[in-house]
């Protein structure tokens, strides 16, 4: 839930200890891409795919957001059922190592994070 459109948040699925690459969800209230599925590591980072629509999660309602990625690459993101991103990248074919959350002075609350995926 996100009470302020100021601010961002994300999320980051990443490999290896030092937490240097994977992909990012980031989500900035307001923003021309209010949501976008990026790619960083040691070169930087790369967008894979923005939605450029508004995206109101400030109306104080828990909304559950849901990354899918498959063996092939193919990841969507679905906000309260309805998907909003969709791409397909194979630059990380290794088991993701964990997921850091990062706020960017917003004020946001996460009641739960579920992970399902092979070791």
């Amino acid at each position: 839930m996100s009470r302020e459109k100021h601010g961002s948040f994300s999320l980051d699925l990443y490999q290896g200890r030092s937490r240097g690459a994977g992909y990012r969800l980031a989500y900035v209230p307001g923003g021309q891409s209010s949501l976008e599925l990026q790619r960083f590591g040691s070169s930087g980072v790369r967008s894979i795919v923005a939605h450029n629509q508004t995206l109101n999660l400030e109306d104080n309602i828990r909304h559950r957001i849901e990354i899918n990625r498959d063996t092939d690459g193919g990841m969507t993101v679905s906000v309260d059922g309805g998907r909003v991103l969709s791409a397909t990248d194979r630059s990380f074919r290794d088991p993701f190592s964990g997921i850091t959350i990062a706020n960017d002075g917003g004020d946001y609350s996460i009641r739960e994070i579920t992970v399902f995926g092979d070791r």
